[in-house]
């Protein structure tokens, strides 16, 4: 199966060539006529992880605009447009055309357009004079973003909540999953893929599915381009797309993270692979802050990207060390003296030499830009772990998330809640949630550290929608399911700050963390969507997937004969968790899949933190 980003680049590269056939490449777009890019915020966050201002000129794009600006006329000049199908979109094109602001106008919506809004488009061009100068209304299939090769976000907002809210009509629930099951459509036609879904019956997942089987097989009857070779996109093997929901693990979410990408996200507010944090130098007693590209092309991100925070810092400061072995052998070789390649100095050497250390430079300058950029998001992590005492609430919550908590383990993480000094509120309440939902402590006990959180002024809202979410499933529940992970190998709390602390040089910082990494990694241990993925994909099972039914949309009344179905094994999977998803859970089901050989492209609905995820249950918890 191949990459979702490369499949969505290839066809945004072709929009912005007017939709003509694929073939030509970035230098031929220079003898094409300059044009202008307008979009919209959500098509915006599309564009934004997977094409540079640089890769926009190289395809003729001179402007590229909101499409809610204050735009001036720019005559003489295509304007390719770039939106959701919404009706303030639709009036904005036609009072573009009414203002004969471009020359022509190339309509591309994000997903697919309705015939109302169609009309409503035709109607404005037309009371406009402008008809002529509409040159392509196209559906692009293109309203979801690609983060990585195998990570999709469908940008689905409080996906969570709105499912959930009893105050929800159900006009707005048959939207939120017309939406949902729109944008996994797009997946499917970017990559050409009529997979095999499998979900859990019931619920929001088997509502999506079944809107998504109509979906897919209305394109196979219609012909629809994208699927023309049968949806076979991965050889001879369709893939298998697993619809889950959000509430069969909710601790994956609530749970404080250690490795490097999701300790980004979580704390420092990464979004569309970009960040923004202080540098790790002080400017006249002032800190500076960067924006920081989280790209494809980092090696080193995409290397350590999925691991324990410790042993990243042990990375970055291998690097160090490595590049400046390399500058000093240049050094050596062009007969410089000091700590830098002098070339003037070295006109004197031959000219093979003088070439060789040349040639290197451009590479090691963007190498050193690479370290300097980890080294300040790294110091920027640790001084926030220091501060919030992180690494006592990883600490602690290892212990929850292993098969049994000791005496000591328990006294650690209530110390942490009643105490009111480790961390932040949120902190305290994301540990306790998952104490709650993983160890379900007697009543007494629940109420007391409840309690504890009251008085220090912490909103317990959350809690209580958990609590009634888990006083649900005991009723309808006929067995409970225990962690299968293996016990953690941390059993007290980091004092990884104490250990560590902040010095004043980065080489300081780096090389104290690498001497502290190893007492330091958390056990690995399987979520409970890499059980329900590991188990469809090799037709075993466990009980996380017992009663899901399977559904091909190839096939008229698919589940009504259940001996037609194939159920597996695959060796490519979608898999989309409907209320929204997280790092943790995409790095974990990323490693399951590198060590199957398996292809396993994970999507949600949304990327939450902890915190994130908190706000929609606090908005649910007064109303249940």
């Amino acid at each position: 199966m191949a990459s979702i980003r490369a499949r969505q680049a290839e066809a945004i590269y072709r929009m912005l060539d007017l939709n003509r056939a694929a073939g030509g490449d970035a230098a031929s777009a220079w003898q094409e006529p300059w044009k202008v890019l307008v979009y919209d915020r959500a098509c915006q966050d599309v564009i934004s992880p997977l094409l540079r201002v640089g890769d926009l000129r190289n395809r003729g794009i001179t402007l590229h605009l909101l499409i809610g600006s204050e735009r001036e006329p720019v005559p003489d000049v295509p304007a390719i447009y770039f939106v959701m199908p919404t009706a303030e979109n639709v009036v904005k094109i036609g009072e573009d055309c009414a203002r004969r602001l471009y020359d022509s106008y190339h309509v591309n919506f994000a997903a697919p357009v309705s015939r109302e809004l169609l009309e409503e488009l035709a109607s404005l061009t037309l009371r406009a004079e402008a008809v002529s100068q509409v040159s392509q209304v196209v559906d692009q299939h293109l309203g979801y973003i690609s983060l990585e090769d195998e990570l999709v976000d469908l940008n689905v907002k409080s996906s969570f909540q709105r499912l959930n809210d009893p105050a929800s009509t159900d006009a707005n629930i048959e939207a939120l999953l017309e939406q949902i099951s729109t944008a996994i459509f797009s997946v499917l036609a970017t990559l050409g893929a009529v997979p095999i879904i499998r979900c859990p019956r019931g619920g929001a997942a088997q509502m999506v599915a079944d809107l998504l089987c109509r979906r897919v097989r209305d394109a196979l009857q219609s012909g629809a381009n994208f699927f023309a070779d049968g949806g076979s996109s991965s050889g001879f093997q369709r893939p298998v797309l697993i619809l889950t929901e959000r509430s069969a693990d909710m601790g994956v979410v609530l749970q404080h993270p250690w490795s490097y990408r999701a300790l980004c996200h979580d704390i420092l507010g990464m979004r569309l692979n970009r960040l923004t944090c202080a540098d790790s130098a002080e400017e006249g007693g002032k800190k500076q802050t960067h924006t920081y590209n989280l790209e494809r092309s980092d090696a080193f991100w995409q290397a350590q990207a999925g691991s324990p925070f410790p042993a990243v810092a042990e990375a970055v400061d291998s690097a160090i060390q490595q590049y400046r072995q390399e500058v000093d052998a240049i050094n050596a070789n062009a007969g410089a003296s000091n700590g830098a390649v002098d070339i003037h100095s070295s006109l004197d050497h031959s000219t093979r030499q003088l070439q060789a250390a040349m040639s290197v430079l451009p590479e090691l300058q963007d190498r050193k830009r690479i370290i300097d950029m980890h080294t300040n998001v790294a110091t920027a992590l640790l001084h926030l772990i220091r501060n919030s005492s992180l690494d006592s609430f990883v600490s602690a919550e290892e212990a929850v998330l292993a098969r049994s908590i000791s005496a000591s383990d328990k006294a650690t993480v209530e110390n942490l809640i009643t105490a009111g000094t480790a961390g932040s509120a949120q902190d305290r309440l994301r540990l306790l949630s998952l104490y709650f939902v993983h160890c379900s402590p007697p009543e007494a006990e629940l109420q007391r550290l409840v309690g504890a959180l009251r008085t220090q002024g912490v909103d317990v809202r959350p809690l209580a929608y958990l609590q009634k979410m888990a006083a649900f499933r005991n009723k309808v529940a006929t067995k409970t399911v225990t962690d299968g992970g293996r016990p953690g190998v941390m059993s007290s709390v980091f004092n990884f700050a104490d250990k560590v602390g902040v010095g004043a040089s980065t080489r300081s910082l780096t090389s104290t963390l690498a001497a502290n990494v190893k007492q330091l990694l958390p056990a690995k241990r399987e979520t409970v969507l890499s059980r329900i993925v590991s188990s469809i994909m090799e037709a075993k099972q466990v009980p996380e997937t017992e009663g899901y039914v399977t559904i091909d949309p190839k096939l008229e009344g698919a589940t009504a004969d259940p001996s037609q179905l194939r159920r597996g094994p695959f060796r490519d999977a979608l898999v989309f968790v409907i209320g929204g998803g997280s790092y943790l859970e995409y790095q974990n089901l990323h490693d399951y899949a590198a060590a199957g050989q398996k292809h396993v492209l994970y999507g949600c609905t949304e990327l939450l933190t902890g915190p994130d995820l908190l706000a929609q249950l606090a908005q649910l918890g007064p109303a249940t």
